[in-house]
């Protein structure tokens, strides 16, 4: 049989549908509520993470291309004093080899650079040394990216007279295969080449090359120094000692050099008189004046004049040095190309008799002055050799005038 729902039985069973109904509703609704923030979380952070990754990942590309620019950067700056070298030797050798000054030692160190050659003949010094060859070598490392270098306006200086500077214009550009990420550098460079233990061209060319002699700057701490003045008499050079030993030609530095003897000479603190006729004695203080004068100046020789005191002369020990001021010699492009005329913070040097070089007696023994065809005249330096003379101005420079 079928049952059959009277009128409240309809009722109270449609009641229960719509319940139902509205509980599953409510249902979906929490549901919604829960999932859609969830995914909207998921989807973000996905997003966050990538683009964190991608971030960071631009980053470190950048750092890295960042890094190969510096460091080719690095290494054609290094070509370019290597070159730069290379360029000022294969002078010299000329002027070794020839006998002739260069004509134009500022264009020939271009044209040796950038082509290798000197006056259109192929350097066998720069073989494989241009800048040039230099650019070919460095590109042809593998890097991971692609790169390029140029360069240009190569300009050739006098820098301080020890070093000639290069200058020029560079170029570095990177990119990388595979994403858009580039790098393009472009910077003035100035490279100092320093001109240290090459040949001086000046001295070959006017000794017909009997007098030669690298270039190297002057090592001591100073020129001349006047330490002070006690009583004293005669005029007597050595090397300091600070102890009692087997004199000959030393000066004995002690408090007090009573009677002491077998010296070239003697300074004492103390007024009492040692027993040798070259001495420097009633200073306060003169051991340590003269510990601390050797020591700063790295040199040990003193010279006691009796005209003025007890001298420290470094300069004596460094005739054959190079020395530089701010109206000096000629620079080292200068010397390449024969010159004897003063220049700004150029070098100078001193010229003994030598073979090849005409005496000129009674003349400054600087280099520039001393070859020149203009007469110089000059005074001898006491505590020097007999052949050292210096006229008035360079005499105040190497601080030497109160030994003329």
């Amino acid at each position: 049989m079928m049952a059959v729902l009277t009128g409240a039985g309809h009722a109270s069973f449609l009641a229960g549908e719509g319940t139902k109904r509205q509980r599953g509703q409510l249902y979906s609704l929490i549901v919604i509520l829960v999932v859609i923030p969830l995914l909207v979380f998921i989807l973000g952070y996905q997003s966050f993470t990538q683009t964190t990754i991608t971030n960071r990942g631009d980053k470190i590309l950048a750092d890295q291309m960042a890094q190969v620019a510096k460091n080719t950067e690095d290494d054609f700056i290094r070509a370019v004093q290597t070159a730069g070298r290379r360029a000022l030797l294969a002078q010299v050798n000329h002027v070794l080899q020839t006998g002739q000054p260069v004509d134009n030692a500022t264009l020939r160190m271009q044209e040796l650079v950038l082509n290798g050659s000197l006056y259109g003949n192929a350097s066998i010094v720069l073989f494989n040394n241009t800048l040039a060859d230099w650019r070919t070598r460095i590109l042809a490392t593998p890097i991971g990216f692609e790169r390029n270098i140029s360069y240009g306006q190569l300009q050739v200086q006098n820098q301080d007279g020890f070093s000639i500077r290069l200058s020029l214009l560079l170029s570095i550009n990177l990119s990388h295969p595979y994403t858009a990420a580039t790098v393009a550098r472009t910077v003035a460079k100035n490279v100092s080449i320093s001109v240290e233990g090459l040949e001086d061209p000046l001295l070959v060319l006017q000794s017909a090359g009997n007098l030669q002699r690298k270039v190297y700057r002057h090592p001591y701490g100073a020129d001349a120094l006047l330490l002070f003045a006690g009583a004293r008499q005669g005029n007597c050079s050595g090397t300091a000692v600070f102890a009692e030993q087997p004199g000959g030609s030393s000066v004995l530095v002690l408090a007090n050099i009573s009677g002491r003897s077998g010296y070239a000479g003697g300074v004492g603190e103390t007024a009492d008189l040692p027993g040798m006729g070259c001495y420097d004695v009633g200073t306060a203080g003169a051991v340590a004046a003269v510990n601390g004068s050797v020591l700063a100046a790295n040199f040990s020789s003193l010279h006691l004049d009796e005209a003025t005191g007890v001298w420290l002369l470094p300069l004596s020990g460094a005739l054959t040095y190079y020395h530089t001021f701010p109206v000096s010699g000629p620079d080292f492009l200068g010397r390449l190309e024969g010159r004897v005329t003063g220049m700004a913070n150029g070098l100078e040097t001193f010229v003994p008799d030598a073979t090849g070089i005409t005496t000129k007696p009674g003349q400054s023994r600087v280099d520039y002055l001393y070859l020149a065809n203009a007469t110089t005249p000059g005074a001898g330096v006491r505590g020097f050799p007999s052949w050292f003379l210096l006229e008035a101005a360079s005499a105040a420079r190497y601080n030497v005038s109160g030994l003329q």
